[in-house]
């Protein structure tokens, strides 16, 4: 069977990743106070494009999560000017990585991120322009996925250094590129067992295969998802506890933010839901997950992972 491209790290645009809600009165900048020209740094890209997804308010929309197969994905953004007016003469200004914020968010989220090594990143646009008349201009930086180790937590926080005497918003004055570290992310084998039968038994069915790959993807220190083998493949998200580097109580569900489109929507009932059971096999861990949906007959599923 032909399984759905596997995710990485964490590199979004579904993400439940960690996200503050500072409030306008720590910012030397007002958004919403238009008496004066400000610049800010936006990734609409990165979510519905209604929203910027920089600053600490949108931390968690600036989490990277490319595929981690890609040998690179580009990130492009804007440096915008906001204000009552547009400017009557061309703008040019540097950005640059700023690492004294790289734990900003740490109230918030109790993660400690390390600079991200130049060999994962490349600043592909150093200087922009926004021209007179206009409020915007397009900046690019490129990542190398395949590079990135799952279980660190990166970052690269990019500002403006030269904002030619412009105020630069303190809440959407950073873009905070940042993967999320995982003990259990990663590469793992995987296997699919389906039968079209509620108890499991009878022939195995011909949407079964084996030795597949696929990715654990971050998307909190303590949970990752990975697609199921089952239909259209919804994402499982797989929960735990990490005690001082020992980690217990793990959980599993469907992604409820899938089951309608993924699910609903072709007919498709999840009878019984998922459970997970977890082993240690020669130090490395395999997940077994078994469910029942129903689509006018039971189909009883088993995905198979084991870390590689």
């Amino acid at each position: 069977m032909k399984k759905i491209l596997s995710y990485i790290i964490v590199f979004t645009a579904f993400t439940l990743s960690f996200t503050s809600c500072k409030k306008e009165s720590v910012s030397n900048v007002n958004d919403s106070n238009l008496t004066g020209n400000f610049l800010q740094l936006e990734w609409v890209e990165a979510g519905s494009g209604s929203t910027v997804n920089s600053g600490l308010q949108y931390f968690g929309g600036s989490t990277l999560l490319y595929p981690a197969a890609h040998t690179s994905d580009t990130a492009k953004y804007t440096v915008t000017l906001n204000g009552p007016n547009t400017l009557s003469t061309d703008l040019v200004v540097n950005i640059v990585p700023d690492w004294t914020v790289l734990n900003a968010n740490y109230s918030n989220d109790s993660t400690t991120y390390e600079k991200m090594p130049d060999s994962l990143y490349k600043i592909l646009t150093s200087t922009v322009t926004i021209k007179a008349g206009t409020r915007t201009a397009e900046a690019k930086v490129v990542f190398f996925p395949s590079k990135i180790d799952p279980k660190k937590n990166f970052m690269v926080p990019l500002t403006i250094n030269n904002a030619n005497n412009l105020a630069v918003s303190k809440n959407f004055g950073h873009v905070y590129f940042h993967t999320l570290g995982n003990p259990i992310a990663g590469p793992y084998s995987w296997d699919f067992i389906r039968y079209n039968t509620l108890a499991g038994t009878g022939p195995i069915s011909p949407f079964s295969f084996y030795d597949d790959v696929t990715t654990f993807v971050p998307v909190t220190t303590k949970m990752v998802k990975v697609a199921t083998g089952y239909y259209t493949q919804p994402d499982y998200l797989i929960s735990f506890k990490n005690t001082n580097g020992v980690l217990s109580d793990f959980a599993v569900e469907i992604d409820p933010n899938q089951v309608n489109d993924y699910l609903t929507a072709g007919g498709v009932s999840i009878f019984r839901k998922p459970t997970i059971a977890v082993a240690l096999v020669g130090g490395k861990y395999k997940f077994t997950l078994n469910w029942v949906a129903f689509t006018g007959a039971y189909r009883n599923v088993t995905d198979i992972y084991i870390q590689k």
